[in-house]
C-alpha cells in the first residue's frame, strides 16, 4: 500500500482530540489542586484546633489575676520581683518542689559562677525548673538545660521500691509534659529553658562538650533508685565550674545515702535544709560548692 493510499483521520477530527485530551489534562490538574487545598485546610483547622486548646490551657492556668499585678497594673509577668514570679507560677505546675526552696534555690542561683548555664536532671512537672528558670533570668545566666524523657520505661528501669515503681509505671506523662509545656510558654520562659527530652545519662554525654559546660549551678532531681541517684551525683558533679553548686533533692531517702554521702567526702557542704512536707512527713534537700 502506497502512502498516498494510507487513510488518515480528518485535520478536525485530531484537533478536537487534542484539545479533548488538553481539557482532561486541565481537570486532572483543577482536581489535585482541589485535593492538595482541601489538605492544607484540613492541616490549618487541626493547628488552630491545637492552638486553642493551647491558649484554654493557658487560661486555665493563669485565668486568675496574681496578688502582684492588682498592686502594680501592667506590669507583665517578666517584669515582677523574682518570688512574685514564683508565687504566680508554682501552683501552676506538677510536682513536689515546697516554696521554699524554690525561694532558697533563687537565693543560690545569686551566689554561683555567673555567665555559665544551669542543669536540672529530671524536670517532671516543672515545678522546680521554672522557678529556677525565673531566677537564672533574673541574674543573667544564658540557658537552664531540664533533662526529663517523660516515660514510664525510664522512670523504672533502676527499681526502687514496689509501691514507688508502680505509681512512676503508670503515671499519665504526655498529660504532665503537655501542662508544663503551656505554662513554660504562657511565662515566656521558652527563650532560656532548653528541654532535652533523653535518659539523664545520654544528657550527660551530650552535655559535657565545651558547647555547654561548665556549669554553675546542678540540681539533681532524677530517679531516687541508689544506683542512679549515685551514678547521678557522680557523673554530674565534674561539670560543674569552680565554684559551682550542686544540689541534691530527697537527702533523707534511704535510697539516696550513698549518693550523699559521696557528696560529703567529695565536695564542700554549703546547706542541708530539712523541712515538713504538706504530708507532714520530712524533705530534706542540699547544696554541695565544687572544691
Amino acid at each position: 500500500m502506497s502512502a498516498d493510499s494510507m487513510i488518515h483521520p480528518p485535520a478536525g477530527s485530531v484537533a478536537a482530540q487534542e484539545e479533548l485530551d488538553a481539557v482532561k489534562a486541565r481537570n486532572a490538574s483543577l482536581s489535585q489542586a482541589v485535593l492538595e487545598r482541601e489538605h492544607l485546610i484540613l492541616r490549618r483547622e487541626q493547628s488552630l484546633r491545637e492552638y486553642e486548646q493551647t491558649i484554654s490551657q493557658i487560661e486555665r492556668v493563669f485565668g486568675h489575676s496574681p496578688t502582684w499585678l492588682a498592686r502594680a497594673p501592667g506590669v507583665a509577668f517578666g517584669e515582677a520581683p523574682v518570688a512574685a514570679q514564683i508565687d504566680v507560677v508554682m501552683p501552676a505546675l506538677q510536682g513536689w518542689c515546697t516554696p521554699r526552696k524554690a525561694y532558697w534555690m533563687a537565693e543560690l542561683i545569686q551566689s554561683v559562677p555567673t555567665g555559665r548555664p544551669i542543669v536540672e536532671v529530671g524536670v517532671f512537672g516543672g515545678k522546680s525548673l521554672l522557678p529556677i528558670a525565673i531566677a537564672a533570668k533574673a541574674c543573667g545566666v544564658p540557658a537552664v538545660y531540664g533533662v526529663e524523657p517523660w516515660s514510664n520505661q525510664i522512670a523504672v528501669e533502676t527499681p526502687t521500691t514496689e509501691i514507688n515503681d508502680s505509681y512512676w509505671s503508670t503515671l499519665d506523662f504526655p498529660a504532665i509534659k503537655k501542662n508544663f509545656l503551656a505554662v513554660l510558654i504562657a511565662t515566656g520562659l521558652q527563650d532560656i529553658v532548653k528541654i532535652l527530652e533523653v535518659p539523664a545519662d545520654d544528657a550527660n554525654r551530650l552535655l559535657r562538650g565545651e558547647r555547654f559546660a561548665p556549669f554553675s549551678l546542678i540540681h539533681i532531681d532524677g530517679s531516687h533508685s541508689e544506683a542512679q541517684a549515685l551514678a547521678d551525683v557522680t557523673a554530674w558533679a565534674p561539670l560543674l565550674a569552680p565554684g559551682g553548686v550542686l544540689v541534691m533533692d530527697d537527702i533523707l531517702w534511704p535510697s539516696v545515702a550513698k549518693a550523699r554521702a559521696w557528696l560529703h567526702d567529695s565536695m564542700a557542704i554549703v546547706a542541708e535544709v530539712i523541712e515538713n512536707g504538706a504530708d507532714g512527713q520530712q524533705i530534706g534537700y542540699g547544696a554541695y560548692r565544687r572544691r
